[in-house]
C-alpha cells in the first residue's frame, strides 16, 4: 500500500547500507505520494539518488537531511526548481 510509504525516516543505523538505489528503490513504494523524507548521516547518497527521488514524488513537501556528506543540496533543488515550475 503506497500510503504506508508516505513518510520514510532513514537513520544512521542504516548509514552503511543506503545507497543511492536502496533510496530509490524505498522511495518507490510510495508510488509518486512520498510527503516526508528524512536521511540522517547517509553517506552513500549522492546527488544523483536524491535527483532521482525528488523527480518520481513531485508531491513530497518535507525533505531533512543531517550529516550527509555526499549531498551538496542546492543544485539537485535548482534542477528541480527550473524544470517543475
Amino acid at each position: 500500500d503506497p500510503l504506508l510509504w508516505r513518510n520514510i525516516q532513514i537513520d544512521h543505523t542504516l548509514k552503511d547500507r543506503i545507497t543511492d538505489d536502496a533510496l530509490v528503490h524505498l522511495t518507490d513504494r510510495a508510488q509518486g505520494h512520498l510527503k516526508s523524507l528524512s536521511l540522517v548521516e547517509c553517506k552513500l547518497i549522492t546527488n544523483e539518488g536524491l535527483r532521482r527521488v525528488l523527480e518520481s514524488n513531485l508531491r513530497l513537501l518535507k525533505v531533512s537531511m543531517s550529516k550527509n556528506f555526499m549531498l551538496f543540496f542546492f543544485p539537485v533543488f535548482w534542477y528541480l526548481f527550473l524544470t517543475h515550475c
